[in-house]
């Protein structure tokens, strides 16, 4: 995502690696009150088929955001559990330097989890 207001369509995959939907992933390059670049702002929305339910039945969607060096991951950001079929998450603010320590061409991983599984 290099320009000013980026997006790209993602694969949703399961455990077993079968592709189960899409994700849609919007950014927009924004400075704080202070001027300052070093901060994103991320907000997650979900859209599902209420007869199948949110990732295919009765769900508490999670999401957890993590930064890949090699061959390791570590957790940078999770926010809670939306008890919805359709959640709506609430915007949150994570420092670049938490985030990629400040390597924006660090790659970075988000899972969804379950919070029944």
């Amino acid at each position: 995502m290099g320009g000013k207001y980026s997006s790209q369509i993602l694969e949703v995959l399961n455990k077993k690696g079968e592709k189960t939907g899409m994700i849609l992933v919007r950014g927009e390059r924004v400075n704080d009150n202070n001027g300052n670049n070093d901060i994103l702002k991320i907000a997650f929305d979900a859209e599902t088929d209420h007869k199948r339910g949110f990732l295919g039945g009765d769900t508490k969607p999670y999401l957890s955001l993590y930064r890949q060096q090699g061959e390791i991951s570590k957790k940078v950001w999770e926010n809670e559990c939306i008890v919805s079929q359709s959640p709506e998450y609430p915007e949150s603010i994570i420092s670049l330097q938490t985030l990629c320590r400040g390597d924006q061409n660090l790659p970075l991983k988000l899972k969804m989890w379950d919070h029944h599984k």
